[in-house]
């Protein structure tokens, strides 16, 4: 698999932003392709940040029912999520705001 499809894009949610300012470790969530495992998304993240993670997570999200004008219920996407959690005093800028915030310093 090429290095370039493993990570989607970033996933951030109150759940995630919450789960990135808790601890002193930054702790960082991406959509990663459902085939990929931890050696992959650790070589994807090394060649795209330039960083080495401290420790890689993973879960998949199944499809959850959502409701529809129809008697049928529609589904949501299956994912798999990554948490890259980088060494202490480490930080990455991920969203476009962040990245806008490091160049303007």
């Amino acid at each position: 698999m090429e290095l370039t499809r493993v990570i989607l894009h970033p996933y951030t949610t109150e759940k995630t932003y919450s789960i990135r300012n808790k601890s002193e470790h930054e702790t960082l969530t991406f959509i990663v392709d459902k085939n990929a495992n931890k050696y992959q998304i650790r070589e994807a993240f090394i060649a795209i940040f330039g960083l080495k993670p401290l420790k890689i997570r993973t879960t998949n999200r199944r499809p959850a029912k959502i409701r529809t004008s129809t008697a049928r219920p529609g589904y949501t996407k299956a994912k798999k999520i990554a948490y890259v959690v980088m060494p202490v005093g480490v930080k990455v800028a991920v969203s476009k705001e962040e990245v806008e915030a490091a160049n303007a310093k």
